[in-house]
């Protein structure tokens, strides 16, 4: 009985100094510590305005830069990256032919906002929704093949309109 207590003791000392110093450890520590995997904050370089006057080549910058040499490097352009996302257009109902594979659809138009699965009959039913803010297409797929579809005015409301459940 005592071990216990002296053990419950240790652990609340030790959960009380980390805790009192929890703000001087290293955040890059505390990130390790927490299991984040976030990417620490980029540095970025302090560059002078081109509206202030330029300092003088023998005066000393933060980080030792001494000549206009690495002031140049400072105003030099800072290169990045352009990524061009293919965004699929929205499915209307007149897009999608009855018959259509379910990977045909999703490789046109890619996943839906939304989809419920269920069986009937042994059959796969799947009902996929896709929106946008003012339209929603839905499909009815069974056994992998487009069987409805339609495209409507968005509302604040989905329905789905038959749903089976089988319990085996």
């Amino acid at each position: 009985m005592l071990e216990r207590g002296l053990l419950a003791t240790a652990v609340l000392v030790l959960l009380g100094v980390g805790y009192i110093l929890r703000d001087s450890i290293p955040a890059e520590i505390r990130r390790l510590m927490s299991g984040s995997r976030e990417a620490a904050p980029a540095l970025q370089t302090a560059r002078p305005s081109p509206d202030l006057k330029q300092p003088r080549a023998t005066r000393r910058l933060r980080g030792g830069a001494t000549g206009s040499a690495e002031l140049a490097a400072l105003n030099e352009p800072v290169s990045t990256a352009v990524i061009n996302v293919q965004v699929p257009p929205f499915p209307e109902a007149a897009a999608i032919l009855p018959g259509m594979s379910k990977a045909e659809v999703v490789r046109r138009f890619g996943p839906p906002n939304w989809k419920v699965t269920w069986t009937d009959s042994r059959t796969l039913n799947e009902k996929y929704a896709y929106m946008d803010h003012q339209r929603v297409t839905e499909l009815l797929i069974q056994a992998g093949r487009v069987v409805s579809r339609q495209t409507g005015a968005a509302s604040n409301r989905l329905s789905v309109s038959r749903v089976s459940i089988d319990w085996e």
